[in-house]
């Protein structure tokens, strides 16, 4: 049931949920806000979700092939949101089936990396090696950024991410000097900034944050020769990553990482906020 507009502001907590069952942050926005001021135009929506005006068709038109939004026939074109009952069965009902197709791709990963271990591990110069970051940790940062000559392209829980910006600024200045290019990967919310010294660094054009919705791996590549591959996102940082310069994972990394980026980058609502 819609509320007073008078009355309604976004919800942070709310959103939140929305975005953690498989919406991306404008999305869950915009959804959120027809929920509750009703079947509104455009304009309306954008002025309440908060989501700039030309992104928001193609936000209405995505949220109409999730099947959460449907268009009416006046004039001007109204959207009215499914109730929040059957939103959420398609939110989850959607998560389902992207977990199924999550663990046939990670099944699939895994018989190329198996199928590859055994010629690797014959070839004198590839190397795999587990570590915890917490007996190891200089390998996480340190080393990383300090032996980097090319690249440094990385995906990164933004939880993580900004414990170590301040930690390693000086080094991370000493890299670009060096030209060494700079890309991370983070789903930093858009109500955090970056550390303020970091305004330097982003004018750089070497040094790129670039912020996505929802992040499903963790992972850093260094010269396109070597990767650190974290056991996940939740305790990234803190838990077991595999290291390894074998040619055909560094490949496949790197293409995952150049994958996400092109997907992301272009999106004006995705730069990060200092």
């Amino acid at each position: 049931m819609a509320v007073s507009r008078n009355g309604f502001s976004l919800d942070d907590n709310e959103i939140r949920i929305l975005v953690d069952l498989g919406l991306n942050l404008s999305q869950a926005k915009v959804y959120f806000a027809l929920l509750n001021i009703g079947c509104s135009n455009a304009r309306t929506v954008a002025k309440f979700s908060k989501v700039v005006r030309q992104d928001i068709y193609r936000i209405l038109n995505e949220l109409i092939e999730l099947g959460l939004v449907a268009k009416t026939l006046d004039t001007p074109t109204k959207f009215d949101p499914v109730p929040l009952e059957k939103g959420l069965n398609i939110l989850f009902n959607n998560r389902s089936k992207n977990m199924s197709e999550m663990h046939r791709k990670a099944s699939m990963l895994l018989k190329k990396f198996q199928g590859k271990q055994t010629y690797t591990n014959s070839t004198e110069d590839s190397r795999f090696e587990l570590l915890t970051f917490n007996e190891k940790s200089e390998i996480a940062g340190t080393e990383v950024i300090d032996a980097a000559e090319i690249n440094i392209k990385s995906i990164t829980p933004w939880e993580f991410l900004r414990s170590i910006l301040p930690i390693h600024f000086e080094r991370y200045k000493k890299a670009l000097k060096r030209g060494v290019k700079i890309q991370t990967l983070t789903d930093k919310p858009e109500c955090e900034s970056l550390p303020k010294q970091y305004e330097a660094l982003v004018t750089n054009p070497l040094f790129e944050i670039i912020c996505v919705p929802q992040l499903v791996t963790s992972f850093v590549i260094v010269d396109d020769k070597i990767v650190f591959i974290g056991a996940g996102t939740k305790h990234y940082g803190f838990g077991r990553s595999l290291i390894s310069n074998d040619p055909p994972i560094v490949t496949l990394v790197r293409e995952y990482f150049e994958m996400m980026y092109h997907k992301n980058v272009g999106a004006p609502s995705q730069k990060p906020t200092l």
